[in-house]
Protein backbone atom coordinates (compact mmCIF):
# COMPACT_ATOMS: atom_id res chain seq x y z
CA UNK A 1 0.00 0.00 0.00
CA UNK A 2 2.83 2.37 0.84
CA UNK A 3 5.58 0.94 -1.35
CA UNK A 4 6.94 2.29 -4.60
CA UNK A 5 7.56 5.91 -3.66
CA UNK A 6 8.35 7.46 -7.06
CA UNK A 7 7.16 11.07 -7.03
CA UNK A 8 6.40 12.82 -10.27
CA UNK A 9 7.98 16.23 -10.90
CA UNK A 10 5.83 18.93 -9.38
CA UNK A 11 5.49 22.64 -10.02
CA UNK A 12 4.71 23.38 -6.38
CA UNK A 13 7.12 25.91 -4.89
CA UNK A 14 9.17 25.29 -1.76
CA UNK A 15 7.97 28.64 -0.40
CA UNK A 16 4.34 27.55 -0.41
CA UNK A 17 2.06 28.44 2.50
CA UNK A 18 2.26 24.87 3.79
CA UNK A 19 6.01 25.21 4.37
CA UNK A 20 5.65 28.59 6.03
CA UNK A 21 3.03 27.12 8.36
CA UNK A 22 4.91 23.87 9.02
CA UNK A 23 5.74 24.73 12.64
CA UNK A 24 2.41 26.33 13.47
CA UNK A 25 -0.38 24.43 15.23
CA UNK A 26 -2.35 22.21 12.90
CA UNK A 27 -5.79 23.29 11.85
CA UNK A 28 -8.37 21.08 13.62
CA UNK A 29 -9.63 19.76 10.29
CA UNK A 30 -6.16 18.64 9.21
CA UNK A 31 -5.38 17.12 12.60
CA UNK A 32 -8.59 15.08 12.40
CA UNK A 33 -7.79 14.01 8.85
CA UNK A 34 -4.28 12.90 9.86
CA UNK A 35 -5.69 10.96 12.82
CA UNK A 36 -8.26 9.27 10.59
CA UNK A 37 -5.61 8.31 8.05
CA UNK A 38 -3.38 7.05 10.86
CA UNK A 39 -6.13 4.76 12.16
CA UNK A 40 -6.75 3.30 8.72
CA UNK A 41 -3.03 2.83 8.02
CA UNK A 42 -2.42 1.31 11.46
CA UNK A 43 -5.25 -1.21 10.89
CA UNK A 44 -3.65 -2.32 7.65
CA UNK A 45 -0.22 -2.44 9.29
CA UNK A 46 -1.49 -4.76 12.01
CA UNK A 47 -2.94 -7.14 9.42
CA UNK A 48 0.37 -7.31 7.59
CA UNK A 49 2.31 -7.85 10.80
CA UNK A 50 0.12 -10.90 11.47
CA UNK A 51 0.57 -12.17 7.92
CA UNK A 52 -3.13 -11.70 7.20
CA UNK A 53 -4.67 -10.35 3.99
CA UNK A 54 -5.85 -6.76 4.03
CA UNK A 55 -9.64 -6.66 3.93
CA UNK A 56 -11.62 -4.71 1.36
CA UNK A 57 -13.25 -2.48 3.96
CA UNK A 58 -9.80 -1.58 5.34
CA UNK A 59 -8.55 -0.58 1.91
CA UNK A 60 -11.72 1.44 1.42
CA UNK A 61 -11.22 3.15 4.77
CA UNK A 62 -7.66 4.13 3.83
CA UNK A 63 -8.79 5.45 0.47
CA UNK A 64 -11.55 7.57 2.00
CA UNK A 65 -9.19 8.83 4.68
CA UNK A 66 -6.71 9.79 1.98
CA UNK A 67 -9.35 11.72 0.09
CA UNK A 68 -10.30 13.59 3.26
CA UNK A 69 -6.65 14.39 3.94
CA UNK A 70 -6.08 15.62 0.40
CA UNK A 71 -9.00 17.99 0.90
CA UNK A 72 -6.93 19.77 3.57
CA UNK A 73 -3.84 20.08 1.33
CA UNK A 74 -3.05 18.78 -2.16
CA UNK A 75 -0.98 15.54 -2.14
CA UNK A 76 -1.13 15.34 1.67
CA UNK A 77 -2.10 11.65 1.59
CA UNK A 78 0.83 10.79 -0.68
CA UNK A 79 3.19 12.63 1.66
CA UNK A 80 1.82 10.94 4.77
CA UNK A 81 1.92 7.50 3.11
CA UNK A 82 5.59 8.06 2.26
CA UNK A 83 6.31 9.19 5.80
CA UNK A 84 4.59 6.11 7.26
CA UNK A 85 6.51 3.84 4.92
CA UNK A 86 9.73 5.24 6.38
CA UNK A 87 8.48 5.18 9.98
CA UNK A 88 5.40 3.00 10.66
CA UNK A 89 5.19 4.34 14.22
CA UNK A 90 3.79 7.58 12.80
CA UNK A 91 0.56 5.77 11.91
CA UNK A 92 0.11 4.40 15.42
CA UNK A 93 0.90 7.76 17.01
CA UNK A 94 -1.51 9.59 14.70
CA UNK A 95 -4.22 7.01 15.37
CA UNK A 96 -3.93 7.84 19.06
CA UNK A 97 -4.29 11.55 18.37
CA UNK A 98 -0.59 12.44 18.46
CA UNK A 99 -0.48 14.04 15.01
CA UNK A 100 2.45 16.43 15.44
CA UNK A 101 5.12 13.97 14.37
CA UNK A 102 3.12 12.90 11.34
CA UNK A 103 2.60 16.53 10.31
CA UNK A 104 6.33 17.28 10.46
CA UNK A 105 7.16 14.11 8.56
CA UNK A 106 4.58 15.04 5.92
CA UNK A 107 6.34 18.36 5.42
CA UNK A 108 9.67 16.58 5.00
CA UNK A 109 8.14 14.27 2.39
CA UNK A 110 6.52 17.23 0.63
CA UNK A 111 9.88 18.91 0.25
CA UNK A 112 11.45 15.69 -1.07
CA UNK A 113 8.57 15.34 -3.52
CA UNK A 114 8.93 18.81 -5.02
CA UNK A 115 12.72 19.25 -4.89
CA UNK A 116 14.78 17.06 -7.27
CA UNK A 117 17.94 17.69 -5.26
CA UNK A 118 16.29 16.33 -2.12
CA UNK A 119 14.83 13.43 -4.10
CA UNK A 120 18.32 12.63 -5.35
CA UNK A 121 19.70 12.71 -1.82
CA UNK A 122 16.97 10.34 -0.68
CA UNK A 123 17.61 8.03 -3.64
CA UNK A 124 21.37 7.87 -3.04
CA UNK A 125 20.79 7.17 0.65
CA UNK A 126 18.33 4.36 -0.08
CA UNK A 127 20.43 2.86 -2.87
CA UNK A 128 23.61 2.77 -0.82
CA UNK A 129 21.74 1.24 2.13
CA UNK A 130 20.23 -1.46 -0.07
CA UNK A 131 23.59 -2.13 -1.70
CA UNK A 132 25.24 -2.64 1.69
CA UNK A 133 22.37 -4.83 2.90
CA UNK A 134 22.59 -6.96 -0.24
CA UNK A 135 26.34 -7.41 0.17
CA UNK A 136 25.79 -8.44 3.78
CA UNK A 137 23.23 -11.02 2.72
CA UNK A 138 25.62 -12.41 0.13
CA UNK A 139 28.40 -12.74 2.70
CA UNK A 140 26.00 -14.54 5.02
CA UNK A 141 24.98 -16.96 2.28
CA UNK A 142 21.43 -15.63 2.06
CA UNK A 143 21.14 -15.90 -1.71
CA UNK A 144 17.35 -15.72 -1.72
CA UNK A 145 17.35 -12.52 0.31
CA UNK A 146 20.08 -10.97 -1.83
CA UNK A 147 18.20 -11.90 -5.00
CA UNK A 148 14.97 -10.41 -3.70
CA UNK A 149 16.68 -7.18 -2.71
CA UNK A 150 18.45 -7.06 -6.06
CA UNK A 151 15.12 -7.20 -7.86
CA UNK A 152 13.85 -4.32 -5.72
CA UNK A 153 16.93 -2.32 -6.70
CA UNK A 154 16.39 -3.10 -10.38
CA UNK A 155 12.76 -1.99 -10.07
CA UNK A 156 13.89 1.19 -8.34
CA UNK A 157 16.37 1.90 -11.15
CA UNK A 158 13.81 1.07 -13.81
CA UNK A 159 11.37 3.65 -12.46
CA UNK A 160 13.77 6.56 -12.83
CA UNK A 161 12.68 7.32 -16.39
CA UNK A 162 9.38 8.54 -14.95
CA UNK A 163 11.21 11.37 -13.15
CA UNK A 164 13.51 13.18 -15.64
CA UNK A 165 14.46 15.84 -13.07
CA UNK A 166 15.69 13.19 -10.66
CA UNK A 167 17.54 11.40 -13.46
CA UNK A 168 19.37 14.61 -14.34
CA UNK A 169 20.51 15.26 -10.77
CA UNK A 170 21.53 11.64 -10.21
CA UNK A 171 23.63 11.69 -13.36
CA UNK A 172 25.73 14.44 -11.77
CA UNK A 173 26.02 12.35 -8.60
CA UNK A 174 27.03 9.16 -10.43
CA UNK A 175 30.38 8.87 -8.57
CA UNK A 176 28.48 8.56 -5.26
CA UNK A 177 26.74 5.53 -6.78
CA UNK A 178 30.06 4.07 -7.99
CA UNK A 179 29.05 4.52 -11.63
CA UNK A 180 31.31 5.53 -14.52
CA UNK A 181 28.40 6.37 -16.86
CA UNK A 182 29.06 4.89 -20.29
CA UNK A 183 27.97 7.08 -23.17
CA UNK A 184 24.49 6.40 -24.44
CA UNK A 185 23.24 4.81 -21.24
CA UNK A 186 20.78 6.36 -18.82
CA UNK A 187 21.46 6.47 -15.09
CA UNK A 188 18.71 3.89 -14.61
CA UNK A 189 20.36 1.52 -17.08
CA UNK A 190 23.72 1.95 -15.37
CA UNK A 191 22.24 1.22 -11.96
CA UNK A 192 20.39 -1.86 -13.20
CA UNK A 193 23.59 -3.07 -14.88
CA UNK A 194 25.51 -2.65 -11.62
CA UNK A 195 22.99 -4.91 -9.89
CA UNK A 196 23.28 -7.51 -12.66
CA UNK A 197 27.08 -7.44 -12.46
CA UNK A 198 26.92 -7.99 -8.71
CA UNK A 199 24.56 -10.92 -9.20
CA UNK A 200 26.83 -12.53 -11.82
CA UNK A 201 29.87 -12.06 -9.59
CA UNK A 202 28.10 -13.72 -6.68
CA UNK A 203 27.01 -16.64 -8.84
CA UNK A 204 30.56 -17.08 -10.03
CA UNK A 205 31.89 -17.14 -6.48
CA UNK A 206 29.32 -19.75 -5.45
CA UNK A 207 30.35 -22.24 -8.11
Amino acid sequence: MFAGFRPKPMSEKTTSPERVAADRPLAPSQARAIERYGRAAADIGRMREKGLPVLAHQESALRRAGEALDATRPHAARDLASAIERDPRLARDAAEGNTGGAAKAMETERQVRIDPEKRAGRFVEQWQGMKEARASMERAGDRAGAEKLGKRMESMAGGLHRDPQLESVLRRRAPELALSMERGRSIGQELAQSVAIGRDRERGMSR
